[in-house]
């Protein structure tokens, strides 16, 4: 388990580093095969950032792309 608290608004220089090191702990597992779970309170802002840096890590989306597949995957109440 990973803990990363960022609040739901602008980031510090601290709070941007704390993302990304999550995004690449989350590209690590994932590349290890293993099962990721990605959350926040809201699960809409916070967690939505972590997850898609992380595919930006792992893939050659680019960002409208990734913005596509992530409203694509999300939970239709979100």
């Amino acid at each position: 388990m990973l803990y990363c608290p960022v609040p739901d608004d602008q980031l510090n220089k601290e709070e941007i580093r704390r993302v990304l090191h999550a995004s690449s702990q989350v590209k690590v597992l994932l590349e290890q095969k293993k099962r990721v779970l990605v959350t926040c309170r809201a699960g809409i802002n916070r967690s939505a950032l972590v997850a898609s840096l992380a595919i930006a890590r792992m893939t050659r989306m680019t960002a409208p792309q990734i913005m596509i597949h992530m409203r694509h995957k999300r939970h239709p109440d979100c």
